[in-house]
């Protein structure tokens, strides 16, 4: 299938859309109930951590998330971007090379 994808790394609903290859390194932390759309690395940098990724998070086609970064709740990764630094703002959306928020998805989000 091409995953490489170490024990204990992710929390509880995780959601796996498309096969492809997902590489993720074992000091990486993904939490619950995730979607990983496809073709996707979350790895170190020059020895560092993985990322740490937070609730209810997306990953699009393609997306690359390296080093010891953090992503906090309910953030989308747009395809083909490549995030590099921290994000510590819940909904939000990220796109571009390198990532930039591009979305504050705030107002959206809310159902009465």
């Amino acid at each position: 299938m091409g995953f490489e994808i170490p024990l204990n790394v992710f929390g509880k609903g995780l959601h796996i859309f498309h096969t492809g290859s997902i590489i993720v390194n074992g000091t990486s932390s993904v939490g619950e109930y995730c979607n990983i759309i496809g073709t996707t690395c979350l790895g170190s940098k020059n020895g560092s951590n993985g990322p740490i990724i937070g609730d209810y998070c997306e990953l699009g086609m393609n997306s690359i998330v390296i080093g010891d970064v953090r992503i906090d709740n309910y953030v989308y990764i747009g395809a083909g971007a490549v995030v590099t630094k921290s994000f510590e703002q819940n909904e939000i959306s990220l796109a571009g090379v390198p990532a930039k928020i591009v979305t504050d998805r705030k107002d959206k989000m809310k159902v009465d």
